[in-house]
């Protein structure tokens, strides 16, 4: 990790305080996504802050607000969560080998199927 960057790591605990492991399909260690503060060069997605203004005015802040020139280059994308993961897919993060950061199963397949079934008939 780089300084300036976070993970949420932390946030996959148990019940029980043990660790899930974020892990590919192919039990691999997962692709950690970077986190950054502002958007460098790439901003993958709506809503990346892009630029910090500290002022100590309100008209100080819209002035330097208003001195901020930014260039958006549309970036191919792909709107469905499945398709995303088809090979060739466009990726978010380039550097990474695809859009899987990883994927968990948690609890009782077979348990869950019997609720389900059950349900269903009532």
């Amino acid at each position: 990790m780089n300084p300036g960057q976070f993970s949420s790591d932390d946030n996959n605990q148990r019940p029980d305080g043990s660790k899930v492991p974020h892990q590919r399909p192919d039990g691999s260690p997962h692709s950690p996504t970077p986190h950054w503060p502002l958007a460098g060069d790439l901003s993958p997605h709506i809503g990346n802050a892009i630029a910090a203004i500290v002022a100590e005015t309100t008209e100080q802040a819209r002035n330097a607000a208003e001195l901020l020139d930014i260039d958006y280059e549309p970036l191919p994308a792909v709107t469905d969560a499945l398709a995303a993961l088809d090979p060739g897919a466009p990726k978010v993060w380039p550097d990474l080998p695809d859009n899987l950061c990883f994927q968990k199963e948690l609890g009782d397949r077979e348990r869950c199927d019997d609720a389900s079934a059950a349900r269903a008939s009532l």
